[in-house]
């Protein structure tokens, strides 16, 4: 693809924003950059590009509408009016995932989900490296695909998160193997109904080709009903049954339907039921790239895991405390709560992405000692809930932590486990957990563990 001389918008500055202007920068094209946030530390982004053509501000109509390709950061929807006139005038809008693979060489995977994305990539990273195999981790988890571009090599492999914001504006993207993990209710502030949340990650799977690989979730419902669809060798995995292909869990063990084991996931560092879907998706990805089992294995009983998703932050005075503030929707917090048999002292609340917590009632009532309300969807989740587990209310989260340890006793569990996102309080979910760890250490008195 020659992109000489085309007149090109990048639409929004921020991590994506400025590693396609990175690359473009190279392709002596017109570049100009529209992002709202006028912002001294964007500006001084900005200020190393002298061929670039910044407007700080509100988006400018004439200057969508006059370009020959717009690629848009994945933080702006595609329906603000200056990306539905230049649509009716019929230019192409691109993620940024889009223009990178027209011009990497390699292998890409793709993995996407509504939970445990990180994790699985992460994972499968490690997975592939075992293979003494060049393995780039990337996407939404980290570097921009985009990055990679001028120094691929056609044996390396990327292995690629991908949010559903990134997939809403592909085109002909198509890693040659796709991964689903799990689909669940997100995202509501975003998309009018579930179905359209469901059906931009399923655009994961509509390039795929005969030789291509979909690896599927047999316990998600939604996707036995689609896989149809899918024109490539369907991959499956379970955690609940044998599926018709593919890889299952029973006891610890995860093996191929013909009974052969993978690995046993009991001996790695991971634990909960959402980490056995993750690394179910993670061997599932491994075995189809060539990797041994034992080399599986090893890489299963080194990995950490990440930060703030069931990360055991303290243990003082025989209560346990968990950051879990990745989970930003009620699937992650459903997972969560069932990998603990009870005794729960739950911290929830932050801004409201729309998702219905009254899924979490059952598990509420059964494993939740207490249940402490910050944000601004409190009162919300306590409309929903509040009728079996009456909740407490706190203005801040380290108030909450507080409060915490007054109300627990040895063998309690104290999890932070939002089921929303940050950013009525936090710059991010990683902020979030940053504070709530200082607060459990000032609290508690103890290290961190």
């Amino acid at each position: 693809m020659n992109l000489k001389e085309k007149r090109i918008l990048v639409a929004g500055f921020a991590r994506s924003g400025q590693a396609v202007v990175d690359f473009l920068d190279g392709q002596e094209a017109q570049i100009v950059v529209s992002e709202q946030r006028d912002v001294p530390e964007l500006k001084d982004a900005a200020a190393k590009y002298r061929a670039v053509r910044f407007e700080f501000g509100p988006h400018n109509v004439a200057s969508f509408v006059s370009c020959d390709l717009i690629i848009l950061s994945p933080g702006i929807p595609d329906t603000i009016p200056p990306l539905v006139e230049a649509r009716r005038k019929g230019i192409p809008i691109w993620s940024e995932i889009e223009l990178a693979f027209h011009f990497l060489q390699g292998t890409l995977i793709g993995i996407t989900g509504t939970n445990g994305k990180s994790t699985t990539t992460e994972l499968t990273g490690a997975i592939l490296k075992e293979k003494n195999q060049r393995t780039f981790v990337c996407g939404n988890i980290g570097t921009p695909l985009v990055r990679f571009c001028r120094e691929s090599r056609k044996e390396d492999y990327y292995v690629i998160e991908l949010s559903s914001f990134q997939l809403e504006t592909i085109r002909d993207f198509r890693p040659h193997i796709a991964a689903l993990i799990n689909l669940a209710e997100d995202h509501l502030d975003r998309y009018p109904s579930l179905e359209s949340y469901f059906e931009a990650k399923m655009r994961l799977f509509e390039n795929l080709r005969q030789n291509d690989f979909a690896v599927l979730n047999f316990d998600d419902p939604y996707l036995r009903k689609r896989a149809e669809m899918i024109f490539a060798n369907r991959f499956w995995f379970s955690r609940k049954e044998i599926p018709p292909s593919g890889i299952y869990a029973k006891d610890g063990l995860i093996r191929t339907i013909s009974g052969g084991s993978v690995l046993n996931f009991s001996l790695g560092k991971l634990q909960g039921i959402h980490n056995l879907e993750n690394t179910l998706c993670a061997a599932s990805i491994g075995l189809l790239c060539g990797v041994l089992p034992k080399q599986m294995q090893h890489a299963i009983e080194h990995f950490r895991g990440l930060p703030h998703r069931m990360e055991l932050i303290a243990e003082a005075n025989g209560v346990r405390f968990y950051d879990d503030s990745k989970a930003t929707n009620v699937d992650a917090v459903v997972k969560s709560l069932e990998s603990f048999p009870g005794q729960v002292i739950l911290i929830m609340g932050g801004k409201d992405k729309g998702c219905d917590y009254r899924l979490l009632r059952d598990l509420v009532k059964d494993r939740v000692k207490a249940l402490l309300l910050i944000g601004e969807a409190k009162d919300k989740i306590a409309e929903a809930l509040g009728d079996v587990k009456k909740p407490e209310f706190f203005q801040t989260l380290e108030t909450a932590v507080k409060g915490a340890a007054s109300r627990s006793a040895a063998g309690d569990v104290v999890l932070l486990s939002p089921a929303c996102s940050s950013f009525d309080m936090f710059e991010n979910y990683e902020h979030r957990g940053k504070v709530f760890a200082e607060a459990v250490m000032k609290t508690t008195k103890t290290p961190r563990h």
